[in-house]
């Protein structure tokens, strides 16, 4: 916690530290790390601007210029995104706390990040042997299970949703982001679990948020490979190699909130940082079975490649 002073008062506000950034934040967060460093961004709770200027990108619900981003969901507040460097959030007074928060880590700080200069990427990231692996694909495909499988057997993991990359002479590296994943009722009970004493996400679906600090990866680490989790309708699992211009497609496939590449006018810089990381790093495709399960035999396929 830190003190802060607006306009000759006091102000309570929390430190934190996520995707390699300092935060200090009007919010508390729990699912963040506490952080020592100087703040480099800042999240206020306030009056979100009505416009921005200069807007190249626009619709009902957002605007966008190349360092701004306006947003709204319904039921659940507005959102201001400026320079890399600051966040505000004005909920709307019968908000749902938890969705506010889920706005706020999820579409909110994925605009932050391309504000940043940084890749993210959707998608859950394991360690293993001290480098790590993204698990990404369509919501829905199965990266949660996936993860949690892994983390069931006691490998370190650093994401889960959305992974920042870091560029850096030696490699790419996956900054961790905070310790807590986004499962699926039936995922969770699948894995002997129960939702007993979980916070549900949304009351129309069946998700909740699962504390996960054990076994949590608090430091970046090199990034070896990517992998697209891929359901199909097929017999067993199989994993395949991809090369060449397909890896870039599964890369800018699977950046996280693309559309916003164009709305901050950065397509061509994002390209060839996709081009870059495709040049250093593994992908592969993961196909598993629609309706049965099979993490076992995933992970099994997948270490067979990372040991």
């Amino acid at each position: 916690m830190n003190l802060s002073k607006n306009e000759g008062k006091a102000i309570c506000r929390y430190r934190y530290k996520a995707f390699g950034t300092n935060i200090e934040s009007d919010f508390v967060l729990p699912q963040l790390m506490y952080g020592e460093g100087e703040p480099e961004v800042i999240i206020l709770k306030g009056r979100v601007p009505g416009e921005i200027s200069g807007v190249i990108a626009e619709a009902s619900f957002f605007q966008a210029t190349n360092t701004e981003l306006l947003f709204y969901v319904h039921g659940v507040g507005k959102y201001y995104i400026g320079h890399g460097k600051r966040i505000i959030v004005e909920p709307e007074s019968e908000a749902n706390e938890q969705l506010v928060t889920l706005y706020l880590l999820g579409s909110a700080m994925g605009a932050l990040l391309f504000q940043r200069g940084v890749l993210p990427v959707h998608g859950s990231a394991v360690v293993v042997n001290n480098a790590s692996v993204i698990i990404t694909g369509d919501s829905g495909a199965g990266k949660s299970s996936l993860t949690l499988a892994f983390r069931e057997r006691g490998f370190l993991y650093l994401t889960d949703d959305v992974a920042a990359l870091e560029q850096r002479t030696e490699g790419i590296y996956v900054q961790p982001a905070y310790p807590q994943q986004k499962l699926w009722k039936d995922c969770i009970e699948t894995m002997g679990g129960t939702v007993n004493d979980l916070t549900q996400i949304n009351e129309d679906k069946s998700k909740y948020f699962s504390p996960a600090v054990k076994g949590f990866c608090n430091s970046p680490v090199r990034l070896e490979a990517i992998c697209e989790l891929t359901p199909e309708e097929c017999d067993d699992v199989r994993l395949q190699v991809i090369n060449g211009v397909e890896k870039m497609n599964v890369l800018m496939k699977n950046i996280y909130r693309y559309q916003l590449t164009d709305f901050f006018g950065r397509r061509e810089d994002y390209f060839r940082k996709c081009v870059d990381i495709a040049n250093r790093v593994r992908v592969f495709r993961l196909v598993r079975p629609i309706g049965r399960f099979s993490v076992d035999r995933q992970v099994e396929l997948l270490l067979s490649q990372l040991v």
